[in-house]
């Protein structure tokens, strides 16, 4: 699969945006805050947790920017998931982010003035929790030196978990459950505010920073009704 011209890339975004950011309310109550944090313009690298498959889109609509993202190949099937997620900026790879080839590709992107968006996890929770970050995103940020977009996501464990065919939904105009989806975009964090940092200092630093959003977006998450009590 090709990757898509900037051009393709962001006409793509200005066609399937408002369906999807619709169908994200309505059929996931989704709610998104701190868009306008996201750098009009150069070169960016947002990381994030990673909760589920909904990810990528949820992000997106919450960023709005057209970014890129890396992807292993296996997610492009079944076409149609393929077709969504490369419209939205993925880039199939052979490995994660920890081989080279996705820190090759990560860092030729940011070097091309992109915004890029990754998963220092590696993988999908498998519990829901924050799993420890994977070296290689150290890496991306010393040689990228590009402001540092930190993104939590909220229920989408709960909607989509590993191992799951179709997501659970959480319709606006029924009562909520705990399917419902919310991200939230941090400041922007000039790479000069941790240059001075070791490498494992940095790494934790990340780390509270993603965990730092993701409990923002999970108190900004549509709640089920409170039962009463007697």
């Amino acid at each position: 699969m090709k990757m898509l011209s900037e051009r393709w890339l962001w006409w793509c975004y200005q066609f399937l945006y408002l369906p999807v950011v619709w169908s994200a309310i309505l059929l996931f109550s989704t709610r998104t805050r701190g868009r306008q944090h996201v750098p009009r313009t150069g070169p960016f690298l947002a990381i994030a947790n990673h909760e589920s498959f909904l990810d990528p889109i949820l992000i997106a609509l919450a960023v709005i920017r057209p970014m890129r993202f890396l992807a292993r190949r296996t997610l492009f099937k079944p076409r149609w998931f393929g077709w969504l997620i490369s419209s939205l900026g993925a880039i199939p790879l052979n490995h994660d982010m920890s081989g080279k080839e996705g820190l090759k590709a990560g860092l030729d992107l940011l070097k091309s003035g992109n915004g890029l968006i990754i998963y220092p996890e590696g993988t999908r929770t498998q519990d829901g929790r924050l799993q420890p970050f994977k070296p290689g995103v150290v890496v991306l940020v010393r040689r990228s030196r590009a402001p540092i977009l930190p993104i939590g996501v909220a229920g989408a464990f709960q909607a989509m978990p590993r191992g799951s065919l179709f997501p659970k939904l959480c319709p606006l105009f029924l009562p909520a459950n705990d399917a419902a989806l919310a991200c939230v975009v941090g400041k922007p964090i000039p790479y000069e505010v941790v240059e001075h940092l070791s490498n494992d200092e940095l790494l934790r630093f990340l780390e509270s920073q993603v965990a730092s959003a993701r409990e923002q977006a999970e108190a900004l998450r549509r709640k089920p009704p409170r039962r009463r009590a007697g």
